[in-house]
Order: C-alpha cells, then sequence, then structure tokens
C-alpha cells in the first residue's frame, strides 16, 4: 500500500516520506484501474 500525504506545515528534514517535494507545481498524479501514479518532473515516483 503507498501513503500519499501533503503537509505545510513541517519542514522537509521532519518529515518520513520516500519523496519531498518543495513545490507541490512539481507532483502530477493520475488514477489508474491499478492505482495512482505518482509523477515528478517526467520520472515516476512510485513503482
Amino acid at each position: 500500500m503507498t501513503t500519499v500525504a501533503l503537509a505545510t506545515t513541517h519542514r522537509a528534514d521532519e518529515l518520513d516520506a520516500d519523496l519531498v517535494v518543495t513545490d507541490l507545481s512539481a507532483l502530477s498524479a493520475l488514477v489508474t484501474d491499478d492505482g495512482v501514479e505518482i509523477t515528478v518532473r517526467g520520472r515516476s515516483a512510485t513503482p
């Protein structure tokens, strides 16, 4: 299972995350039959 969280009240070094971006405009999310695919500036952030 993959968990996606958005946080604006914590510094990046306070987060326990597989991926941290400083600007949400760097992300794209696509819902597919297999789940949600998150892309960061052209590279897949999920397997």
